[in-house]
């Protein structure tokens, strides 16, 4: 990242901030009461278990979670079915939403240091990827944000989601972290509208990890299905977040190819003891050659998550067969 501040980063972080306007505030609200089922008909979902593409010489397997959120002083464990789901898997994306800081502000999210130890017990450290593009990461302004980028980067096998490393590449692979929004004016996280800018033309498959959408819906809002599209028109497969409730994934056919889209894997884990914030989903992709030697998605395979707090403050995540929405 950037040796010295440039001017535009040195905006005032405000007290009372966030991404969305007034209607759309009105809908949160509405929403945390009971998440929304609107849109319910747009989207055909995908199964637990779907083939996007047949035949396929599987040649990486990709895994994704749901939103890793603050989750203050409890002990994070992950059960054994999340980390027999993870094994095999060359890699692991997590999208930590919040800052790693020790600093404290109302609506800001705040993550300890201790969560990397967690995460470390999941899946190892070095094979994961972590993108930090999301509406949090203003949340304590820019030299908060570098230096836990800094931090990141010194613990886990990537980081991705600062204005000037949206993308990796693993192999062939190119993937990329955007936010469609930010509760503080923030010019140092990739911005979803220009997305294209991190799209490589030399990868052979292109990924995309958007940070989009509303809060507590549990369906895609039509614009946002148009803009998967859109999206998957040059983009092989999109893996969203934001929503803090899991969405469904959905397929949509590119010339001869299928092209995938999770809208939101919802929420990994949280501190806060909302019901319908608990749940989440995990996922894991296959990305193989054709018998031309195309790149494109294979087997795609789902679970929904759910976090608990125990008496012991514990806070165990498992797989559960249905979210209770």
């Amino acid at each position: 990242m950037d040796k010295f501040i440039p001017e535009e980063f040195n905006t005032p972080v405000r007290t009372f901030a966030s991404g969305y306007n007034w209607k759309e505030k009105l809908a949160f609200i509405k929403n945390r009461i009971k998440p929304s089922k609107k849109y319910d008909q747009l989207t055909t979902a995908l199964g637990k278990k779907t083939t996007l593409n047949d035949g396929l010489s599987t040649q990486i397997k990709i895994g994704f979670t749901g939103d890793v959120m603050p989750i203050k002083d409890y002990k994070l464990v992950i059960s054994t079915d999340i980390k027999q789901f993870y094994g095999g898997l060359d890699y692991l994306l997590v999208n930590m939403e919040g800052v790693i800081t020790e600093q404290h502000r109302m609506l800001a999210l705040s993550h300890r240091r201790t969560i990397v130890k967690y995460l470390a017990d999941m899946f190892p450290l070095e094979k994961t990827i972590v993108y930090v593009a999301n509406n949090h990461a203003g949340d304590f302004g820019y030299q908060t944000f570098k230096d836990q980028y800094a931090w990141l980067k010194d613990h886990f096998g990537c980081v991705i989601g600062a204005h000037d490393e949206a993308a990796t590449r693993i192999g062939t692979v190119n993937i990329a972290a955007v936010t469609g929004l930010s509760n503080q004016i923030c010019h140092y996280v990739p911005w979803l509208k220009d997305a294209d800018q991190w799209h490589d033309s030399t990868a052979d498959f292109n990924l995309l990890l958007p940070h989009w959408g509303y809060e507590l819906q549990l369906y895609p809002h039509p614009k946002q299905i148009e803009m998967a599209k859109d999206l998957l028109q040059k983009w092989n497969f999109v893996a969203g977040n934001h929503s803090h409730c899991p969405q469904p994934a959905a397929a949509y056919r590119v010339g001869e190819e299928r092209r995938g889209v999770i809208y939101s894997m919802g929420n990994f884990c949280y501190h806060h003891r909302w019901p319908n914030h608990r749940f989440g989903k995990i996922a894991k992709l296959e990305i193989g050659t054709n018998t031309t030697g195309q790149w494109q998605a294979g087997q795609l395979e789902w679970a929904f998550t759910r976090h608990d707090v125990m008496k012991n403050n514990e806070m165990i995540v498992q797989i559960t067969p249905k979210v209770q929405y």
